[in-house]
């Protein structure tokens, strides 16, 4: 039994002429034994026009679990031959892309709760503006968003495209200050509520520092 299979695990029966550069791995579980060849080397050895299958025969002649073709089929507990031939990767052509930055436009989903589709990556922001509107037309009812180095960030609303709005940042309260002025008397969290109910006091009669005398815990009720 023979197995052919490249770096993923694809069966693969062609030609040698179709196998691309680099290391053949030969390998069998059986007799525990491997080789290395290059695809040059096989290619001279065997010729361009020999099938990987025969190349693989071929190398595991010496095998004594191998069995002939048209060999009747194993018995029960027969080992077999269970050599198998790992091809390299076939070669991905390097495509050129124009220079800069891609743009990306995504569609959302109908509730606003996340992306639904990536549906294109574009190089140039005039084509990339083309498909933005077309795809504003083809998904009416969600929010098309465009967005890239240099295009800003551009999304539909009911048919109509705008820039997005950048929303502020939310400032937390300054608790370090509130803290510093709840120190002493009290302190830790009490100090920190009555803190909290001195500014509110301040904020409120507007009378100035004698307004601490009469600030009340929130939370606890009048001072004593």
């Amino acid at each position: 039994m023979f197995r052919l299979r490249s770096r993923k695990e694809t069966a693969v029966v062609g030609l040698l002429r179709d196998v691309p550069p680099g290391r053949v791995y030969v390998d069998c579980s059986s007799c525990k034994r491997s080789g290395r060849y290059s695809v040059a080397s096989l290619r001279e050895r065997f010729g361009p026009d020999t099938s990987t299958l025969d190349i693989l025969r071929t190398l595991t002649a010496s095998c004594r679990y191998q069995r002939p073709p048209g060999s009747p089929p194993a018995r029960k507990y027969e080992h077999l031959c269970l050599a198998a031939i790992t091809l390299p990767p076939p070669r991905r052509p390097d495509i050129p892309v124009p220079p800069g930055v891609p743009y990306t436009i995504e569609v959302w989903t109908e509730t606003g709760g996340g992306i639904e589709a990536q549906l294109a990556v574009i190089y140039p922001i005039d084509m990339a503006r083309v498909a933005f509107r077309v795809a504003c037309e083809l998904w009416p009812k969600h929010e098309v968003t465009l967005g890239g180095i240099g295009a800003g960030s551009w999304r539909s609303e009911n048919g109509r495209t705008r820039p997005a709005a950048r929303q502020p940042p939310i400032r937390r309260p300054d608790r370090q200050a509130i803290n510093d002025e709840g120190e002493g008397g009290e302190g830790g969290a009490h100090g920190g509520r009555l803190a909290a109910g001195i500014v509110a006091s301040r904020q409120k009669d507007g009378a100035g520092e004698h307004a601490i005398g009469e600030a009340q815990d929130p939370l606890d009720g009048p001072m004593p």
